[in-house]
């Protein structure tokens, strides 16, 4: 019996919880993503070149990778809500453009 893993009948449903999430993220959160990113790839990996988000839940590291300077973002997720969700989040900072199949794209 072979499963489709891109099945979303398959998965916990994250996209509820990420939803939730998304509305406490204030500064704090997103300067602890910013030095998340930093600490792991360095800001010179992340200025001016695209920033690809899999799994974007909240959209709070596409949020802070954008603030980093990245010129562009490609975030996806399975579940449509999650995409939803960081397009929301990138929204009041960034003009935000919802893809379809899962995918939400980010652009300054």
């Amino acid at each position: 019996m072979s499963q489709n893993l891109l099945e979303l009948e398959r998965h916990f449903s994250f996209g509820e919880n990420w939803a939730e999430y998304a509305q406490k993220i204030d500064e704090k959160r997103i300067e602890e993503a910013e030095k998340s990113i930093v600490r792991l790839v360095g800001k010179e990996a992340i200025e001016g070149r695209t920033f690809l988000d899999i799994g974007c839940g909240s959209g709070l590291f596409s949020l802070a990778a954008m603030r980093l300077g990245a010129r562009q973002l490609l975030a996806v997720d399975l579940e449509p809500q999650s995409v939803e969700t960081t397009g929301m989040t990138c929204r009041g900072t960034y003009r935000a453009q919802i893809g379809i199949a899962g995918k939400s794209a980010c652009t300054t």
